[in-house]
């Protein structure tokens, strides 16, 4: 039987410039999967290690269940770029925490439309550094498959500081995990890590940090046009190499909000006993709390955040809904010279919707003698539209090159 292999283009009218996918094509792509698959639509099975196979896939669900909880999510989406309403969006995040701390201010944003068009919820990141915490975060790729043997204990590796867990929806022999913790400042417990990797040789790669730095890109400067994004891996190689290669060039940066997760306060710490320790527990367990469900109100615990903002002691941000950015893709840059953050900062300034956090912390790849320590990186994440990532993808892996950036990982699917 011969394969026969479809491509985009396949698809695609180049006269009319539009796609030909109708409902008939999808019912028909239906049709063959069944044949294929049977009627009804299984997880695949693999030969995993059990307590793996029952960690990543839950036995209570199947495709059925991802379908619709698919078509749920579309149904609720009300894309509408209303380029008044987006303006005062801008506005309103650019000064986001005056907003915040004067009720009838919020009361009267609270009552427009763009609030109740685009967002979402209200979060924060807490100043963790001023409790004498530290937020880490912990990627790593496991050997699943490495020897019949293979033991990894969850229980060890997610301790009681374990906040949460991100992982993609994939069939991989070496699915990577994304984790965060709370630490005593700048201590993380990594004892089981270190096992698996010195002792086991179970861990392919990892990257073990926190967060020092937060710049908050959001703005509609480029990409947007009446009808919708357009997001060009063209465009945006052109705009990076006006930043490298022309030193005149300026990006005009907008929309660029910068805080400091990692200042140390002289002699102030807020420890258990203090009123400012006990309201954080309050608003924040292992995520903050939807701000804008209490401020506005007069419930008790509104002042008790009015205080936490004023002290600078949480950080909030806009988490958006209805401007359609489908894909969220991460890059993980241990150990980079830190004169580079400024432009690496430009150059993906470039997206409307990107966060990038300076990181310290340590590093492991299969062939490394050691570990080894970082006190400069990067997280940077970055939304997008429906577009072709690979070609961005692909950008990417030449602007590093250039730059001489030997490790970094770029992933998705993690939520």
């Amino acid at each position: 039987m011969r394969r026969v292999k479809f491509e985009a283009r396949d698809f695609y009218d180049f006269e009319n410039g539009t796609f030909l996918y109708s409902e008939d094509v999808f019912k028909q792509t239906r049709i063959n999967s069944q044949r294929i698959l049977g009627e009804k639509i299984e997880w695949p099975k693999y030969p995993l290690i059990d307590n793996v196979h029952e960690f990543f896939w839950s036995t209570k669900q199947n495709m059925d269940t991802l379908v619709k909880t698919v078509k749920n999510r579309v149904l609720h989406q009300k894309i509408d770029f209303k380029l008044k309403e987006l303006e005062e969006l801008s506005e309103f995040r650019n000064n986001l925490k005056s907003n915040l701390l004067y009720y009838d201010t919020f009361i009267d944003f609270k009552g427009q439309n763009f609030f109740e068009r685009y967002i979402n919820s209200i979060n924060f990141l807490p100043a963790f550094q001023k409790f004498g915490f530290s937020q880490y975060y912990l990627y790593f790729r496991p050997f699943f498959y490495k020897s019949p043997t293979f033991e990894l204990d969850f229980k060890l590796l997610f301790i009681n500081s374990f906040q949460r867990i991100n992982y993609p929806a994939c069939f991989e022999n070496d699915t990577p995990i994304f984790c965060e913790y709370i630490f005593p400042y700048k201590t993380p417990n990594n004892s089981y890590l270190n096992w698996l990797v010195k002792a086991k040789r179970n861990i392919s790669e990892y990257c073990l940090f926190y967060k020092k730095k937060f710049y908050d890109i959001f703005h509609f400067n480029r990409n947007l046009t009446k009808n919708g994004w357009s997001y060009s891996s063209i465009r945006f190689k052109s705009y990076m190499q006006d930043i490298l290669f022309n030193p005149t060039y300026d990006p005009k940066i907008s929309g660029l909000r910068k805080f400091d997760l990692n200042e140390i306060p002289e002699s102030i710490i807020h420890g258990r006993d203090t009123k400012e320790y006990e309201a954080l527990t309050h608003i924040y367990n292992t995520q903050s709390i939807d701000l804008k469900s209490y401020l506005g109100t007069r419930y008790g615990i509104v002042e008790q955040i009015t205080e936490l903002l004023k002290g600078s002691l949480i950080h909030p941000y806009l988490s958006l809904e209805n401007l359609n950015f489908q894909d969220k893709i991460s890059i993980i840059i241990p150990n980079i010279q830190k004169e580079k953050n400024e432009t690496i900062i430009k150059i993906f300034s470039f997206f409307n919707l990107c966060q990038i956090y300076e990181i310290e912390g340590e590093f492991f790849t299969y062939g490394f003698e050691d570990v080894k320590p970082f006190e400069n990186g990067l997280l940077i994440e970055i939304w997008f539209p429906e577009c072709e990532l690979d070609e961005f993808f692909e950008v990417f892996d030449l602007l590093f090159e250039f730059l001489k950036i030997k490790h970094y990982i770029i992933f998705n699917g993690f939520g």
